[in-house]
């Protein structure tokens, strides 16, 4: 399994990308903003990606715009929003999130990361 995870804090993309490979055997790609993962799926294979968690507020590129390209471009990938913002998918720039793909879902800020790998694991069925 392969992940896609999106932070702009790096010591918590470092951090929460060891748990994930250490607690679920995923494969982590590191990224970290929306832009750049924009551009890495552009020119890399996404169909082995099985998940993207992302950040929504990041310099250059939100999880939003991420969320956008997504929706566009690759539906089939299931969408871990992670936020601190309990209704971040109510505006405009998440209409459909879940009608897109129904294995999407949102974790909102600060979290455990149990419950994040919790996520992972039913997202994924592992």
């Amino acid at each position: 399994m392969k992940i896609l995870y999106v932070e702009d804090e790096e010591a918590l993309s470092m951090l929460i990308s060891m748990e994930i490979e250490s607690e679920l055997g995923c494969e982590v790609v590191q990224i970290s903003s929306g832009n750049k993962a924009i551009d890495w799926l552009e020119k890399n294979d996404f169909s082995k990606i099985n998940l993207i968690v992302s950040d929504n507020k990041m310099p250059d590129g939100s999880g939003a715009t991420l969320f956008q390209y997504v929706k566009k471009n690759t539906p089939q990938i299931p969408f871990l929003l992670t936020t601190g913002s309990a209704n971040a998918t109510e505006h405009l720039d998440f209409e459909g999130f879940t009608e897109v793909n129904s294995k999407n879902d949102i974790l909102v800020k600060p979290f455990h990361l149990e419950k994040l790998t919790q996520k992972i694991k039913e997202i994924l069925k592992l």
